[in-house]
């Protein structure tokens, strides 16, 4: 792992000086966590509308962390297989092309964003919270018609990384954050900006275009706590992935499907709904799919 370059700014003034605030509190970080080049070339074939199974299969293969993580996550006694599966080819057979993609990009950014935590953050919730908001994205995004379905995972599995990046870097000030979100009921973007000037989603901003990512997960990623009055500065500020991502995060709180160091439930506001032209009674399959999809996060740890 190598210390990336900070991006630089792309905005207004406030944004210059969000950017200013970030790069001085991240230049104290030496090695910060890359994105796994196996999770970018898993990427780049998915989003190859001339790929196979075969194609795919054979990328996952090239990595023998990622296939042995991968089919132990397959052979868990939650798929409930009543054979051992051996073969990512045969795991893209049983489970289906796009689960596998999503499976294999997951576990690559668990693996590299795993650490011990002096906070003993709650890694198991995040990821629950994160995995649930990444396939609430992708599902909205194909739902509306309106976000590449794997722009939409990306940026729903990373949008709260910034927490991990405060909690494994910065863990004296992150313990301070939990206290406050815990004692005195700031959310975490009042207690972050309150202790460090900055937040978790600023900073995630930072690491995202370190990792090349998309400019509309890097968006997403920036201002999904930010109503759309309030996003500015960036080239894909006014995306509707945007407000996918937001609401995703917001359904999967609202539901309790793991949290981020706030394991409050927050009711499901009414404006995001509006924003994205979502009748409240649609959501009735999307909230049993994410309640598979919840229970399926135990066989990644």
């Amino acid at each position: 792992m190598g210390r990336p370059t900070a991006a630089p700014p792309t905005g207004g003034d406030a944004t210059t000086l969000d950017h200013a605030r970030v790069a001085a509190l991240m230049a104290s970080v030496t090695e910060l966590p890359t994105l796994p080049a196996i999770a970018t070339r898993v990427s780049s074939v998915a989003r190859d509308p001339d790929s196979t199974v075969g194609d795919m299969a054979a990328v996952i293969s090239q990595d023998q962390a990622l296939t042995a993580n991968l089919l132990r996550v397959v052979n868990s006694a939650y798929f409930g297989f009543i054979r051992r599966i051996s073969s990512v080819f045969e795991a893209i057979n049983l489970l289906g092309y796009n689960e596998v993609v999503k499976m294999a990009f997951t576990v690559a950014v668990i693996h590299e964003l795993d650490y011990d935590s002096a906070n003993r953050f709650d890694r198991n919730a995040f990821w629950t919270h994160a995995v649930c908001t990444a396939n609430a994205s992708q599902a909205l995004a194909e739902q509306l018609h309106c976000a590449p379905r794997d722009d939409a995972f990306t940026a729903g599995l990373l949008h709260d990384m910034g927490k991990l990046i405060l909690d494994q870097f910065f863990p004296d000030a992150f313990g301070e954050i939990l206290a406050l979100i815990r004692e005195e009921g700031l959310t975490s973007c009042e207690a972050e900006m309150g202790r460090l000037g900055t937040t978790h989603a600023q900073i995630g901003e930072w690491v995202a275009r370190s990792w090349l990512l998309p400019e509309a997960a890097i968006a997403s990623i920036r201002h999904h706590h930010e109503p759309p009055e309030e996003r500015c500065g960036l080239p894909n500020s006014a995306d509707p992935i945007v407000d996918v991502v937001q609401f995703a995060d917001l359904l999967c709180r609202a539901e309790g499907l793991g949290h981020s160091g706030d394991p409050a439930r927050p009711e499901l506001p009414e404006a995001p709904l509006a924003n994205l032209g979502l009748d409240p009674n649609s959501l009735d399959l999307l909230r049993e799919r994410l309640a598979e999809v919840a229970a399926e996060i135990s066989a990644f740890f």
